[in-house]
């Protein structure tokens, strides 16, 4: 993929971590920042990016890519925290 291309904001595969990365800010000319579930921020190469499919992309949104412990406890902590609406930890 090149650079002229890339969006920020926009989801795409990443080829050496094998999933779905949302792309928040470009670091060079040949290189962006991205996170996976608002965690593990890092800069990749263009080239290791493709535009994410449709199924990749509703994987993605819907938090079937995230573990199922790491997701069954954001769950309990959100139903903890609803009974105030403080705090709200995001699931996907």
């Amino acid at each position: 993929m090149k650079m002229e291309h890339i969006k920020n904001g926009a989801l795409y595969y990443n080829n050496i971590t094998s999933r779905v990365e949302r792309v928040i800010g470009k670091v060079s000319p040949v290189r962006v920042l991205t996170y996976w579930h608002h965690t593990e921020e890092k800069s990749h190469n263009v080239k290791v990016l493709r535009k994410a499919n449709q199924l990749e992309v509703e994987n993605y949104l819907d938090g079937g890519d995230i573990p199922t412990l790491k997701k069954r406890i954001l769950n309990t902590i959100n139903k903890l925290f609803n009974k105030s609406d403080k705090l709200k930890f995001k699931v996907s």
